[in-house]
């Protein structure tokens, strides 16, 4: 047994970076349609663990929003600073809620699954 003993834990497919470097199973992973454009969801960690990144990107819309592939997902990722990143669950139901300055839940990006 490791003496690993994690009290929280995520699961998604692929890992998208890993110590600031893009995972080269982006571009082999699954299915081409699974790596190429669709709207996403991701997490990556920041500033040595401290800061969190959660990223949506919409998808699916012809001449508004064609989604990102799991490579552009890694590379937006490593721009906004992210040492380690994986890939969550995505699709057409990808959606960021968070709270506006009035303290208001709002979603904050346009899914393409029917509400």
């Amino acid at each position: 047994l490791l003496p690993v003993a994690p009290r929280e834990a995520v699961g998604g497919l692929p890992l998208l970076l890993r110590d600031g470097v893009v995972d080269p199973r982006v571009d082999s992973v699954n299915t081409p349609a699974f790596r190429g454009p669709n709207p996403r969801t991701a997490v990556g960690v920041r500033d040595g663990g401290r800061r969190l990144l959660l990223v949506t990107t919409d998808g699916r819309r012809p001449g508004v929003a064609l989604g990102t592939s799991l490579r552009e997902t890694a590379e937006l990722l490593r721009a906004l600073g992210a040492t380690d990143a994986i890939n969550l669950d995505g699709g057409g139901s990808t959606t960021m809620v968070a709270r506006d300055a009035a303290g208001a839940l709002r979603i904050h990006n346009t899914p393409s699954d029917s509400a």
